[in-house]
């Protein structure tokens, strides 16, 4: 970082001074032909892996630090004094793990809204991640809320609008509103939605509802006071231990159990037919045996003795020998026999 060397589109005129957080520098914007200030991260601090990002905070973790911050938020607002410029940067935390809301430099006492148009009205338009002239767009595009994007009136609701874009951050690991440039991030601020899909699975249906409210591009319909938010932060992690929805699950579980033994039942009954289907077809049936009565009467002629006739085994025949092998009749005695279906 020496004079003359080039960052980007800056080319470095000089070393302005440095701080225990940075090295502030002089540089020329050629793109745009004006002086810049450039503000650099020592090494020691840049190369240091305890403070860079890590993705996702645990959800935990993320309600103490959300809770923190809305108490810190809470404060100025009572003291008349909206922030303008909430980000992770300007948001530390001290050894003991305390919330610390730095760099006011873009803060406002709070006035009427009314005269603070006024004063947007009679001033200039500039748009940039963080310019300080007054009554022009204040803040840095990827944190700044509808109104404030479009330089109107800001009130206690845009650092509301602010605290929820740092949660879902938070939640996340990923900026709430993105683009290439400053004009694409202005535009998604104004007109996309938060894209909640990005929400791990166990951030809880009221922390997920207290982001849409922060988050409301109609100040209107946003929370009103941070302190509410501090409320529901703090009766959210003093719930039961946090799991995803687990009531819809449970639900879900339950009617996926219903239809699983719905269907296993169904399969169960299919089985049983189609085994008694195959059985009845493979085993041998008994032949029906007819009911009706066969009645028979042995005509002979008078004064001749035919004896005792024998019935056939199946009833149907008579005069059969005892052993059943031979048919017996006498043509002498003028004996028949013949079957009598009808009559006594």
């Amino acid at each position: 970082m020496m004079p003359g060397g080039r960052l980007g589109p800056y080319e470095l005129t000089g070393r302005l001074g440095s701080g225990g957080m940075g090295e502030v520098y002089r540089a020329r914007d050629t793109q745009l032909k004006r002086d810049v200030a450039l503000k650099m991260l020592p090494p020691d601090l840049a190369l240091d892996p305890d403070r860079l990002a890590r993705g996702p905070v645990p959800l935990d973790e993320a309600l103490g630090l959300g809770r923190q911050l809305a108490d810190a938020l809470e404060y100025a607002h009572e003291r008349g004094i909206v922030h303008r410029d909430l980000k992770p940067a300007n948001i530390k935390l001290t050894p003991d793990g305390e919330v610390k809301v730095l760099d006011f430099g873009l803060a406002k006492a709070l006035v009427p809204e009314a005269v603070a148009a006024a004063a947007v009205d009679a001033s200039p338009t500039m748009t940039g991640p963080a310019v300080t002239r007054a009554g022009a767009i204040l803040g840095t595009a990827a944190y700044m809320s509808p109104e404030q994007a479009r330089g109107g009136a800001v009130d206690r609701r845009t650092d509301i609008w602010a605290f929820g874009a740092v949660l879902f951050e938070t939640l996340t690991g990923q900026v709430c509103f993105g683009g290439d440039t400053v004009t694409d991030v202005l535009a998604a601020v104004m007109h996309v939605d938060p894209d909640w899909a990005k929400l791990p699975a166990e951030v809880p249906p009221r922390l997920r509802s207290l982001l849409r409210r922060c988050l409301a591009k109609d100040r209107k319909l946003r929370l009103q006071a941070i302190g509410d938010a501090r409320i529901e932060l703090e009766e959210i992690a003093a719930a039961a231990p946090i799991e995803p929805d687990t009531a819809a699950d449970a639900s879900v579980a339950q009617r996926r159990a219903r239809w699983a033994s719905l269907v296993a039942a169904l399969c169960l009954l299919a089985l049983v037919a189609g085994i008694t289907i195959v059985l009845s077809g493979l085993w041998p049936q008994p032949r029906a045996v007819s009911q009706r009565p066969l009645r028979l009467s042995i005509i002979h002629t008078e004064g001749n003795e035919v004896g005792a006739p024998a019935i056939s085994p199946d009833g149907t025949t008579p005069f059969w020998s005892p052993d059943s092998r031979n048919l017996g009749f006498s043509l002498a005695y003028g004996c028949s026999v013949r079957p009598q279906t009808e009559g006594p």
